[in-house]
């Protein structure tokens, strides 16, 4: 499967759960959408048109059953030929973010009874939990969404690269020649600059350098290039075609006069990325709008030692450098507020640690689920509530 500048998401769909025509033109224009029915093309049985999307029923593709089932996620009953796939296709203008949830919320509502999502352009698997939160919080999704980071080490040596990002109307970004036991650490730094290029509405260009942590600028170069100078030696080297278009190799740029390195031979440790004011606001968002879930999960399991619930707040400061976000641990909550124990050393604010204070609502800016299968923040917090490991390298 080629990468596309197209956003494409396919709602993998049982025998007896496909969409007609009708019903979801129905659907559409319930849920408000002014649409009309399309000409089909390729192995579309129909389409829909849209201003902003464009949707259709076809096979599904090959490449969604086979990373479900790789990630066991395909029901029996998909498993035969003729799976079919409602498919939502748009072009994501800058704001990606909202856009994209935009066009989650067009799958659910024109296949609500799908299995599971497929994200084309990722190549991940949204299921139903996940479409429900994206979908009813009403908060954009985080940058992760958007693309997916795949891994390949061979030889004690790891090439990380991106898939998603060329429908944020950037290129899509790698990491060569990484050591195997620093793959965690770059991949932070490759997440910190992923959601950099998703932000920008105009992505650093070519050689432009931009920041994502506190030791060291990255700038971007194109494959190619790095290919013609045979100085990747890794994984990297051989690669198919869906790896070399709009495909830039991140370097680092540590001043004006020093030479572009690998970010790993200039980072030492785990990089201190950087969280802009948007995301930071975001991510404030969503705690708040999950608040009522998280709170559910307290009450439930905050007898159990083996659980931990945190949460981070903002309290003004003295002087020009704003507000200070501390982490506390919670002792209780209510609908719009709660009592917590401060665990940070604050800086600036006039508290201590260990210090018991209450809060209001509107002051949250985080919270973490830390239970037996993982450590879980208010993104992720559906896969606590099924019960699903988080993989602590992601």
């Amino acid at each position: 499967m080629e990468p596309t500048s197209e956003s494409r998401l396919d709602a993998i769909l049982a025998p007896d759960q496909v969409v007609s025509v009708t019903a979801a033109l129905e659907r559409a224009r319930e849920a408000g959408h002014e649409v009309e029915v399309g000409q089909p093309s390729g192995d579309l049985r129909w389409t829909l048109e849209a201003p902003e999307w464009r949707a259709g029923l076809g096979p599904a593709p090959r490449k969604a059953l086979e990373v479900m089932a790789e990630a066991g996620r395909l029901p029996p009953e998909l498993a035969a030929p003729g799976t079919m796939a409602l498919s939502v296709f748009t072009h994501l203008p800058p704001d990606c973010l909202e856009a994209y949830r935009a066009q989650l919320c067009v799958v659910r509502t024109l296949a609500p009874e799908a299995a599971a999502v497929f994200d084309a352009n990722a190549y991940t698997v949204l299921q139903t939990a996940d479409l429900d939160d994206l979908t009813t919080v009403p908060v954009p999704p985080p940058p992760t969404r958007l693309y997916s980071v795949h891994v390949v080490i061979r030889e004690g040596l790891a090439w990380l690269h991106t898939h998603g990002l060329q429908r944020c109307g950037a290129v899509e970004i790698e990491l060569v020649d990484v050591p195997r036991e620093r793959v965690s650490d770059m991949k932070a730094l490759l997440h910190a600059a992923a959601a950099r290029l998703i932000e920008e509405a105009a992505p650093p260009g070519m050689c432009t350098a931009f920041e994502v942590s506190r030791e060291t600028n990255l700038v971007w170069i194109p494959w190619a290039k790095m290919a013609a100078k045979g100085i990747v030696k890794g994984p990297g080297t051989q690669r198919s075609s869906c790896h070399t278009r709009e495909t830039g190799v991140l370097l680092a740029k540590p001043s004006r006069w020093q030479r572009k390195a690998f970010p790993h031979e200039v980072i030492q440790g785990r990089p201190r990325v950087l969280v802009s004011r948007a995301e930071s606001i975001r991510m404030a968002a969503g705690a708040r709008a999950r608040w009522d879930r998280f709170r559910a999960l307290f009450e439930e399991h905050r007898r159990d030692e083996a659980w931990r619930f945190l949460i981070k707040a903002a309290f003004d400061t003295a002087g020009p450098c704003g507000r200070e976000h501390l982490w506390m641990d919670l002792r209780a909550a209510t609908a719009d507020g709660w009592s917590a124990q401060i665990v940070s050393d604050p800086c600036r604010a006039s508290l201590s640690r260990g210090d018991t204070i209450e809060g209001a609502l509107d002051s949250l800016s985080g919270f973490e689920v830390r239970a037996p299968s993982g450590t879980f923040g208010p993104d992720d917090l559906v896969r606590v509530e099924r019960h699903e490991a988080v993989d602590g390298s992601a």
